[in-house]
């Protein structure tokens, strides 16, 4: 995922993960299978990790970005819910 531009860290990068600690593609739709919608509160398995960038010199200093979640509950699909995530644009 790209840093805003006012981010002045080199070297780095962040990645979104799933529950498993798997990557996370954005733009990408993904199901959430074990969405019940007899209960009041969702726990959505999503986590995020900075990680080293191999073809750039390392340097600190501030590693700013926003994502933005689309969230569609589609009775249609078996009340499956949906989410999508966008990096910067």
């Amino acid at each position: 995922m790209v840093f805003n531009t006012g981010s002045t860290a080199k070297g780095i990068g962040l990645q979104l993960m799933n529950g498993a600690g798997k990557p996370r593609k954005l733009d990408t739709v993904y199901r959430l299978l074990d969405f019940n919608p007899s209960e009041t509160n969702f726990n959505i398995p999503l986590s995020a990790a900075y990680y080293r960038l191999t073809n750039e010199k390392l340097q600190a200093g501030t590693a700013n970005t926003e994502v933005t979640f689309t969230m569609n509950y589609l009775q249609p699909i078996k009340d499956r819910l949906i989410s999508r995530a966008r990096g910067p644009a």
